[in-house]
């Protein structure tokens, strides 16, 4: 199918049933249909089987799908929280208190100036103890994963961000090179040809965009924690010419690729400094 619900897809594969997921946009057979209904579609994708051209999209094991659960919900609860602190700071700017740093013992002081301020500080409370949670689940998890502490030597990157990219990346021998990574994350360019012609875009932004937010928000700390590594000197050198943002773009996919090859090495943050300095 086009779409299987986790449900869906642990019942299957309970009964120990096969299952392929066929790519939506690539299923052009479908797509350009002049008549669609569900039946039809199901039709369309059996007969591409038939024929060994059923562009399929790649299913990860249950459990990195659990442990994908757990990051990507973690995500969730810091999003929750830091919508409760905007809304603490508006409250507090409300009443004339206006602070920079939010901390327990502030909040405990000026509490009962409103319900709202009090419930706030209630909810602030409870959701960092949730979050608490499920970090010490996350931990076990990182503990238990070789490729998250190789990722996690990487400056910039944390426990909790090596997990998660882990777990988006999965099995990295299924990427026969870094291109077919970068490009699974969305972050290659689109190319156009015309006759001899030929130039490229924006970003594809086609792929798992979980991937490019997580390097989105690591980048900018590993410039500033590790200056002198070949992704920042990559970073700075490419902005005089294309731009911050076309050069941040061009970092990520250099990060992503460096990533790769430590995945497929086997090898630490610093053990590629050195190996591409020995190359030299």
């Amino acid at each position: 199918a086009g779409s299987v619900s986790e449900r869906t897809l642990r019942y299957l594969e309970d009964l120990n049933v096969p299952v392929k997921m066929a790519h939506p946009k690539k299923a052009r057979l479908i797509a350009e249909a002049t008549i669609k209904t569900d039946e039809l579609d199901a039709k369309r994708l059996i007969d591409l089987e038939k024929v060994g051209v059923l562009p399929e999209v790649w299913i990860p094991p249950r459990e990195i799908r659990d442990v994908r659960h757990l990051c990507r919900y973690r995500y969730f609860l810091v999003q929750i929280r830091t919508r409760i602190k905007n809304r603490i700071h508006f409250e507090l700017d409300r009443e004339d208190l206006n602070v920079k740093n939010l901390t327990y013992k502030y909040l405990e002081t000026v509490r009962d100036r409103t319900i709202m301020i009090d419930q706030l500080y209630r909810l602030l409370r409870e959701i960092n103890e949730k979050i608490r949670q499920v970090e010490k689940e996350i931990d076990n998890k990182y503990s238990e994963n070789e490729y998250s502490k190789i990722i996690d030597t990487v400056p910039g990157i944390s426990k909790y961000v090596s997990l998660l990219l882990t777990m988006e990346i999965g099995d990295i021998n299924r990427f026969m090179n870094s291109k077919k990574l970068t490009s699974y994350a969305g972050l290659v360019p689109r190319e156009y040809q015309s006759g001899t012609k030929e130039w490229k875009g924006h970003i594809t932004k086609e792929g798992n965009k979980w991937i490019r937010w997580i390097l989105d928000e690591c980048l900018a700390i590993h410039i500033n924690v590790s200056p002198d590594s070949p992704i920042s000197i990559y970073y700075k050198s490419l902005i005089p010419t294309k731009g911050k943002g076309k050069a941040k773009i061009a970092a990520e996919r250099k990060l992503l690729s460096v990533i790769y090859i430590m995945l497929k090495e086997k090898i630490t943050f610093d053990q590629y400094i050195k190996m591409i300095k020995r190359a030299i």
